[in-house]
Parts: structure tokens; C-alpha cells; sequence
């Protein structure tokens, strides 16, 4: 349970993996076979904003920060103290989403 106006992101899942083999031959030459696997899972993970920990807009301040002192919202500063004038736009609602599955593989020679 978090304390009023704490203002925590979606958190992120991601799961990496690599399988490899290796292959000798003639005692100096070797071959090696990689696949790697980034969000292996498939995981959604939502993002604000412009800040991958879900905060979004510019006119909000964080621990009793103002327009003229900076230290915008963070993870580890995210209790909301104030905001501009204006609209509070689509604050709090994920607008990205980070990249899905990705695989990658490569062959390396060495001699």
C-alpha cells in the first residue's frame, strides 16, 4: 500500500535467454552458435509518457519539487507534490508499449 500521492509505474517482466554451442576442431580452430531470446515470454510491458516507469506530462512535480527546482518524478522520487496550470493530459495511462520478443542469432569463427 503506498502512502497519498505516490504514483508508481507498471512494473516490467522480461525474461532473457541464450543457448549456445560450441565446436573445437583441429585443436585451434572453433566454431561457436548462438541464438539469443529478449523477452523470451512475450511480456507486455506498458510505459508512459517520455518515462518508462508510467509518469507522463511535464507539469508534474515530485517530492516538493516546483517548476524552478527541477527533480522530476522517478521511481524513487514519485510522490506527487504539485502541478502547472493546465491540463493534467493522459497522465497515468500507459501510452507505449516496450518491444516484444526479439531473437537474435550469430556464428563465430575463431582461429
Amino acid at each position: 500500500m503506498e502512502g497519498r500521492g505516490a504514483c508508481s509505474g507498471p512494473g516490467l517482466v522480461n525474461f532473457d535467454m541464450q543457448l549456445a554451442k560450441n565446436w573445437t576442431m583441429k585443436e585451434k580452430y572453433r566454431i561457436k552458435f548462438q541464438v539469443d531470446f529478449f523477452n523470451i515470454f512475450n511480456h507486455p510491458n506498458f510505459s508512459g509518457n517520455n518515462f518508462a516507469n508510467g509518469y507522463s506530462g511535464s507539469n508534474l512535480f515530485c517530492g516538493g519539487a516546483t517548476a524552478t527546482s527541477g527533480l522530476p518524478c522517478s521511481p524513487t522520487n514519485n510522490v506527487v507534490t504539485s502541478q502547472t496550470a493546465g491540463t493534467i493530459g493522459n497522465f497515468g495511462q500507459a501510452t507505449a508499449v516496450l518491444p516484444p520478443r526479439q531473437i537474435q542469432y550469430g556464428l563465430h569463427f575463431s582461429f
